[in-house]
């Protein structure tokens, strides 16, 4: 039984765009001063990364 090609990079196209945004608001909480800025920018920063992450692989579970 054969596959077509999209299948293959499916799961590239889906899934690493939501881990790069949960590993980036790791790392921004974990390192937020090597950025020289405010707390609470770098808190809402990684938020909108997790969100952005919670919503793609939303979208890869329901395709």
């Amino acid at each position: 039984m054969s596959y077509p090609i999209e299948n293959l990079f499916r799961p590239a196209v889906e899934y690493v765009p939501a881990f790069a945004s949960l590993s980036g608001a790791i790392l921004l909480m974990n390192a937020h001063e090597w950025f020289f800025l405010p707390k609470e920018l770098i808190v809402t920063a990684a938020a909108g990364m997790v969100l952005h992450a919670g919503v793609r692989l939303r979208q890869g579970i329901r395709v």
